[in-house]
């Protein structure tokens, strides 16, 4: 079922077989964002001692109201702007974590909220800010892997993995000696160098993908799409970490005790430039990729129409009525081949108008062969009928014609109709000649069939007999 699923997915150019399009997963990731991020704050607010309980410093506030400013117009824009219907889902899963974010910060400048400080380093951690990455690291690393998945196995391993390794650092001020301390930075990192483990896996799928699909392959696109991310996601999360292993290293080598939390500051820059940079590159790419996608293949589609207009040695004629009882027509460059340049360049530079052949309710007749008719008359023959062949006459011969088989199809409930020219003079000719070379030769070969047919030899055993075929 997996392996025709994942197919029935790589065929088809809309987000119905991908994981992000589905309700449940939709519901449950817009909802496990905000409720966890509450009640793991909550639960620590309650459970820590007040001596963990302290306001953060002028500078702190300055930088945490700015962030917050920033995550709200976001919020503001996002709410906006219009859903793509494929990507509901994946628009309120992003809102839901800036919303997680926002709400954060504005606890942080509206009230106490608890500090541990890690007794290894003399680091001071702020257990909401981590309560908060624990959540969206797994929710956030959901959304980028499921962004080509068909399956929830990788995404949802990816996500746990981002998760735990992230909420054991929010336990490492927790640890009460050094070897503790050490373990569970060490696993922490192991379970988080799950993502590069899985942006080289993608890079080596892409390259394979590259070769089974075709380039415009809508699959292949959410391909290079969710490896973008996943390096975006990388970035980012890697900065948070170089910056939270300087601060550990400054403090445990180096004395390091600033007043200002310089440490703090970083990670809320960091946070809100990622939610800025990362989550709305998320949300934009994922909102609007199945439009750009459409939109690039109507231009591959207009280019190879492009190319069959002007190079076809066919005529194309497209005709559309008018609401003014007209007919508007153009023609395809290959129309002089059958009229003339002279004729043709007044149907092909600018559509040429003409009365609507269906204003009169008597159907004409259906074209021979041999009828002689101008540009205008097969026109509007074609609208009447579907498949004729006739002679057309040139614009600059009126007695000049070619053989042309006519082919036509009406479309848009009878209001455009396409016509199709092919020059058969060649083939004409030719069965012409044909059939002048069998009136000249049958005489010939009846008179001498008449005159050898009596003659018989057996006298050693063979024969000569004249075929009557």
């Amino acid at each position: 079922m997996g392996v025709r699923r994942s197919s029935a997915v790589h065929a088809e150019a809309d987000e119905s077989g991908y994981v992000l399009h589905r309700r449940r997963v939709g519901v449950a990731l817009t909802l496990f964002a905000p409720v966890v991020i509450l009640s793991a704050q909550t639960t620590l607010a309650y459970t820590l001692a007040d001596q963990h309980m302290q306001t953060i410093g002028q500078t702190e506030s300055t930088v945490v109201l700015v962030c917050f400013a920033i995550q709200l117009m976001s919020i503001v824009q996002q709410l906006t702007r219009g859903v793509v219907d494929d990507m509901r889902w994946t628009w309120c899963i992003i809102l839901s974590v800036k919303f997680g974010s926002a709400w954060t910060n504005w606890m942080l400048l509206t009230r106490a909220t608890p500090f541990v400080v890690d007794p290894i380093t003399g680091r001071p951690n702020c257990m909401f800010r981590w309560a908060e990455w624990a959540v969206l690291a797994f929710v956030m690393a959901f959304v980028i892997d499921g962004t080509d998945s068909v399956s929830l196995r990788k995404p949802l391993s990816l996500g746990i993995l981002q998760g735990v390794s992230t909420t054991l650092g929010a336990c490492l001020p927790l640890a009460t000696s050094g070897w503790t301390w050490v373990m569970m930075l060490a696993t922490c990192i192991l379970l988080f160098s799950s993502i590069y483990a899985r942006l080289f896996a993608r890079w080596r799928d892409l390259r394979k993908l590259q070769n089974e699909l075709s380039d415009n392959s809508y699959h292949l696109c959410k391909v290079r799409l969710a490896t973008r991310l996943n390096e975006l996601t990388c970035f980012f999360w890697t900065l948070l970490a170089v910056f939270f292993v300087a601060d550990v290293i400054a403090r445990v080598f180096s004395a390091y005790n600033p007043s200002v939390n310089w440490g703090f500051i970083a990670g809320c820059v960091i946070d809100v430039v990622a939610k800025l940079y990362y989550a709305d590159i998320v949300d934009t790419n994922l909102q609007y990729f199945p439009v750009r996608f459409r939109v690039a293949q109507g231009r591959v589609a207009a280019e190879r129409m492009e190319a069959v207009w002007n190079d076809a040695s066919d005529c194309i004629i497209l005709s559309h009525r008018l609401a003014n009882g007209q007919i508007a027509s153009i023609a395809s460059p290959s129309l002089a081949q059958f009229v003339g340049s002279k004729q043709a360049a007044e149907w092909v530079d600018s559509p040429m108008l003409t009365v609507d052949p269906k204003s009169d309710p008597q159907k004409p007749a259906l074209p021979s062969r041999g009828d002689v008719l101008t540009l205008d008359e097969l026109v509007g023959r074609a609208w009447w009928h579907g498949r004729f062949a006739c002679r057309l006459t040139t614009g600059e011969d009126c007695n000049a014609s070619s053989v042309t088989e006519v082919t036509a199809s009406i479309c848009d409930q009878s209001s455009s109709c396409v016509v199709v020219l092919r020059d058969m003079t060649s083939q004409d000719r030719l069965f012409e000649m044909e059939r002048e070379v069998s009136a000249l030769v049958l005489p010939i070969l009846s008179m001498w069939r008449h005159c050898l047919s009596p003659l018989e030899y057996r006298p050693i055993g063979w024969s000569i007999h004249i075929s009557r075929t």
